[in-house]
């Protein structure tokens, strides 16, 4: 499962078994059948899925990415300004990196990795698309806000400032992708 070979990603779609995922992650879970689907049809988020070609209805990771901005003078750092041009706009374009969970009897076999590094790919080629200077991320915990600062995601300011507000927001320049 590490290589991905075996597996695809693909738009959320009707054939999708998206009330059977089962991270292990109640919340997540809840999201996937509640939220995803609507979140797609409305436009508000796009949740990829991962499925195996030759079962291609069952889901066994997704992410989804949704537009948002960031309050230039609340959530960026002097650091993530020097990232950008001066003159900004109050509010700077961003890509929320939104729910991403694996099916949980493959955790920890690398396919998360796989889901991160594609999500970050499509965040990276919807800037080109539309503008966009962070790939932002809440992490869910401690453990994963570890793992994204591995990947070179910092916290904004708003969250050094405030913890309780965005305790794990997290923020990625989106030109330190290329």
């Amino acid at each position: 499962m590490a290589d991905g070979t075996n597996i695809r990603f693909e738009l959320l779609s009707e054939r999708h078994e998206y009330g059977r995922f089962t991270s292990g992650h109640p919340e997540l879970d809840l999201w996937m059948r509640k939220h995803a689907k609507r979140g797609n049809e409305a436009g508000l988020a796009r949740t990829l899925v991962w499925v195996k070609p030759q079962t291609p209805c069952i889901i066994l990771a997704f992410g989804s990415l949704s537009a948002m901005s960031l309050e230039r003078d609340e959530e960026l750092t002097r650091a993530n300004r020097r990232q950008l041009p001066s003159q900004l706009p109050r509010q700077i374009p961003a890509v929320l990196l939104g729910r991403m969970a694996v099916l949980k009897n493959l955790q920890g076999q690398g396919l998360g990795r796989i889901v991160y590094e594609q999500m970050e790919a499509e965040a990276r080629a919807a800037a080109e698309h539309v503008g966009a200077a962070f790939l932002v991320v809440d992490a869910k915990d401690e453990g994963l806000k570890d793992m994204y600062t591995r990947f070179g995601f910092t916290r904004g300011r708003k969250a050094k400032a405030t913890p309780s507000a965005y305790p794990t927001r997290l923020l990625l320049p989106l030109k330190s992708l290329q």
